[in-house]
């Protein structure tokens, strides 16, 4: 700068002013950040009679490239860090999940064993039920004349105790059947 002395500067960033605005001749760079404008700086004297310079331009733009590099750097940094808080809260978020997946599993493990027992429990009375309803067509027994449905063990006792069917003891005392 010719006459330090002398400059007034005025900047805008991200909305907010610095600096009196410059109301003569002035040189002026954008601050561009990202591909968009987040700022001006803008450079003049104090009076319009000292000439400003090429090399004044080249200083400010230099100036406003290392400015921009530099808010490019602190943007990155922020976004870096916000990403590193998202990716923590990603893996608590993960870790919970997996958590629940693994009690879940567990869960279904011990349901699985139960419908295994209670599976096993019903086939195997089936299959008793299944051999008792077999047994019982088999074992029926067979028709009498006399219309005594006494198991045969019964009979036979009856006859050594010298109790005929109906003779020594009552009616109402002897178990029967239905006929079939």
């Amino acid at each position: 700068m010719q006459d330090p002395d002398r400059v007034l500067i005025h900047s805008i960033y991200q909305g907010v002013e610095y600096g009196q605005p410059i109301a003569g001749r002035k040189i002026s760079v954008k601050l561009v950040v990202n591909r968009q404008v987040v700022g001006e700086i803008s450079v003049g004297y104090i009076d319009d009679a000292v000439e400003l310079l090429p090399e004044e331009q080249r200083m400010l733009s230099e100036i406003a490239r290392t400015l921009t590099l530099a808010l490019e750097r602190k943007e990155l940094s922020e976004r870096l860090v916000l990403k590193q808080e998202e990716e923590a809260q990603y893996r608590e978020n993960l870790a919970k999940l997996e958590l629940e997946i693994e009690a879940r599993s567990r869960e279904l493990e011990e349901q699985h064993k139960k419908l295994s027992a209670v599976d096993s429990y019903l086939a195997t009375a089936t299959r008793s039920w299944e051999a008792s309803r077999r047994g019982w067509k088999r074992s029926s027994p067979p028709s009498r004349p006399d219309g005594d449905h006494r198991p045969p063990a019964q009979r036979d006792h009856d006859q050594q105790e010298g109790c005929d069917r109906g003779s020594e003891v009552p009616q109402g005392l002897l178990p029967q059947r239905p006929p079939v």
